[in-house]
């Protein structure tokens, strides 16, 4: 005898009509089903009073003793003990919260732990099933998270089998995509076969088999980046969901098999696609527990990993304006803040190199004013001269400043998009704000959701501004009197900032107040990045 096999006899009462009717109450529990039965029967594994009988229907009489033999196959899997998230369970089935990175049951390739292992470590009833693959009544891909349904028993199994191919199982799916389509529900209904090219791939090609998936855009990244959609699917082909996104020229983030060359690859280490959503009818409603539903449904919502990767492809830098008087210390602060990593872009610089030669603002200065600013185009811009102009003609002011802000929003944009891409923080020293660019920031600014940028005002009281300026910078009066009528009075301009640094005592009193900036900024940081988490967690519920 098979050391694996197990052997029970039951004695039979009262009677019954068929062989296979009398073993269904006693067998049922062991997962085995009529079909099961009868291939049992018809196999040579039921006695009845010593004698083989292999004829499901035959008559049994009152009072038989019925052996039965239940054979293992050698090369079911073993158990093995393995974390395991279970959602619900009952007599009839598990549903199950699968993480990424584990093979739902064995395959071709090399032996490796599997879900199927750890199942049979949780669900010892499991075992009475036969195969490599025992409760499993569909699968996920081995990178793919997420809900998942579990057969605990073969009567069980058989009768999921049977929803799943008459699509009574519904299941909805989470993706990031790369880029984001241009219709934002849509049907596919691309068929799906083995690539004739590429055995081990799967491929949307006509003369496959037919597959139909459904999907729906859930966020969309305003610089068209990337996109989360919901994707129901009415048929379960292989890689599905993978193939037909890439079908309509969103490929998911992270796919690896089927990547394409077009979109650069975002970090993630798996394809970004998780199973969010299972609803069906108990299969077996008498195996439920007493008050439950039959009508069932479960969601499950993204690892870390989903969500990590999510916010990273929608962050943005938190974007912060340095603003204040002249001789506050605004450059010192740039400057601290650019020695503690921060990107920064200062508008003084910007448009100084615009008046160098060949600038482009010394361009555009020759071009309107003729050599009146530029005697010597070679040398640039006579800064002086043109600085006493614009405090003594505000017309001639507004129009200088017509023909230079234009390109210092250029700068301004490319500093935010480009230079700061990927950082934490982006930081501008832009003097004139409040009384130029505040209202104008569409001009400046990458992604209108983003709103105005944080303000960080700089205080210093006009004394010691003005011992600086005399002192470090050489400006006489009327210098300084002239620049001072250009600016909002300090007490308005630090009142409409969002933080205000007071910077009127010494060097190390600077360094003290930027750490406590930087402390503050990444305050904010953590309130951007929470209100991004809760605005998906609310799509996901949604």
């Amino acid at each position: 005898m098979n050391p694996n096999d197990k052997t029970f006899s039951i004695r039979i009462r009262d009677g019954a009509p068929r062989l296979d009717a009398c073993l269904v109450p006693h067998l049922r529990d062991e997962g085995f089903s009529r079909e099961k039965i009868k291939k049992l029967i018809k196999d040579g594994f039921v006695r009845v009073n010593g004698q083989v009988l292999t004829l499901p229907k035959a008559d049994v009489s009152p009072g038989a003793r019925i052996e039965v033999i239940l054979t293992r196959a050698p090369s079911s899997l073993a158990p093995k003990a393995g974390e395991l998230k279970v959602l619900y369970r009952d007599a009839a089935l598990a549903v199950l919260d699968k993480p990424a990175g584990i093979a739902v049951h064995p395959g071709a390739g090399p032996e490796q732990e599997t879900l199927a292992h750890r199942l049979l470590a949780h669900f010892p009833e499991l075992g009475k099933m036969e195969g490599f693959r025992p409760g499993i009544v569909h699968r996920l891909d081995k990178d793919t998270s997420g809900v998942m349904l579990v057969a605990l028993c073969e009567e069980s199994r058989l009768v999921l089998a049977g929803m799943l191919a008459r699509r009574e199982i519904h299941k909805i799916y989470l993706a990031l995509l790369h880029g984001v389509p241009k219709r934002r529900e849509g049907v596919i209904e691309t068929p799906i076969g083995r690539d004739p090219a590429n055995r081990t791939k799967m491929a949307a090609q006509t003369g496959g088999k037919a597959a139909k998936s459904a999907y729906r855009v859930l966020y969309a990244d305003p610089e068209g980046t990337f996109s989360l959609a919901a994707i129901q699917i009415f048929s379960g082909r292989t890689h599905q969901v993978r193939l037909h996104m890439q079908s309509i020229g969103h490929p998911l983030i992270g796919e690896a098999l089927y990547k394409s060359p077009r979109y650069p690859d975002k970090g993630a280490k798996r394809q970004m696609l998780h199973a969010f959503k299972l609803a069906f009818a108990h299969p077996l409603p008498d195996r439920a527990p007493p008050g439950s539903k039959l009508e069932m449904s479960f969601t499950c919502p993204p690892p870390a990993d989903f969500t990590a990767c999510a916010l990273s492809l929608c962050r943005r830098p938190l974007r912060l304006v340095v603003t204040g008087s002249p001789g506050c210390g605004k450059s010192a602060l740039l400057s601290a803040l650019s020695a503690a990593g921060l990107p920064v872009f200062s508008a003084d610089k910007v448009v100084a190199d615009f008046y160098a030669p060949g600038g482009d603002g010394t361009r555009q200065l020759q071009a309107r004013f003729g050599g009146r600013f530029t005697p010597d185009p070679q040398s640039g811009v006579d800064k002086a001269a043109l600085g006493a102009a614009m405090r003594a003609e505000d017309s001639l002011r507004r129009e200088v400043e017509a023909l230079i802000h234009p390109l210092v929003f250029h700068a301004l944009r490319q500093f935010w998009t480009e230079d700061a891409r990927g950082r934490d923080f982006a930081v501008a020293e832009i003097p004139l704000y409040f009384e130029t660019m505040r209202g104008k920031e569409k001009a400046a600014t990458p992604d209108a959701a983003q709103g105005a940028p944080l303000v960080i005002g700089v205080r210093c009281p006009f004394a010691v501004r003005h011992e600086r300026l005399t002192r470090l910078r050489g400006w006489k009066e009327e210098t300084i009197a002239g620049m001072e009528a250009w600016q909002w009075p300090e007490d308005k301009k630090m009142a409409a900032c969002d933080y205000v640094l007071d910077n009127s005592g010494s060097l190390a009193d600077l360094e003290a107040r930027t750490r406590d900036l930087i402390a503050f900024l990444e305050e904010e940081r953590r309130k951007k990045d929470d209100a991004y988490a809760s605005k998906f967690a609310a799509l996901y519920i949604s």
